[in-house]
């Protein structure tokens, strides 16, 4: 039982920690990848998701990744218990190509 619990816990903070890219296939051969995190997620840390992201789409194959704009704050209202509330995204995007 207490190796279940164990595990549980392993995987319930394994999976909160996990980040998901947002992948799209341009016309022009590249690849749009954006990444979403919170107040505390840094430049270099969302760069590395994306990073692993487009190692996977790569394969074998060395990559590029395009682009330099910074981590963009997007703030949105939210209906939450009754009222709105400010809610902030931190936005990471860059364009990939496989070579």
């Amino acid at each position: 039982m207490k190796k279940y619990l164990m595990l549980m816990g392993a995987c319930s903070i394994s999976a909160c920690s996990s980040v998901a890219v947002d992948h799209s296939a341009l016309q022009n051969g590249s690849h749009r990848l954006s990444v979403q995190g919170d107040k505390t997620s840094g430049q270099q840390q969302l760069l590395a998701h994306i990073e692993k992201k487009a190692a996977a789409i790569c394969g074998q194959n060395a990559y590029r990744i395009e682009g330099d704009s910074p981590i963009q704050a997007t703030t949105v209202p939210k209906y939450v218990d009754g009222s709105y509330v400010d809610i902030t995204s931190y936005n990471l995007v860059r364009t990939v190509w496989c070579e």
